[in-house]
């Protein structure tokens, strides 16, 4: 079974480098999320172990959640 990755912003959808990148390192094809809320919404329904988003573009709040979402699911990385 391989690993599961979201990545967040519409940039990261044609982004085939990442991909292989993740397929390499035994990640399935990653699910997409255009914002951190769909994100945040889609986790409950996945089980993760990876998450992938532009730190430039999440505000403080935004990262507090991410930070509450991965002290309750010690599996998933940032």
């Amino acid at each position: 079974m391989s690993r599961q990755a979201l990545l967040i912003g519409a940039l990261m959808e044609d982004d085939l480098v990442l991909e292989r990148s993740l397929t390499r390192f035994g990640y399935g094809t990653p699910l997409h999320a255009e914002t951190l809320a769909a994100a945040i919404e889609r986790y409950g329904r996945f089980a993760l172990d990876l998450l992938v988003l532009p730190l430039d573009a999440v505000d403080d709040a935004s990262l507090a959640a991410i930070d509450r979402t991965v002290w309750r699911e010690h599996e998933l990385h940032v």
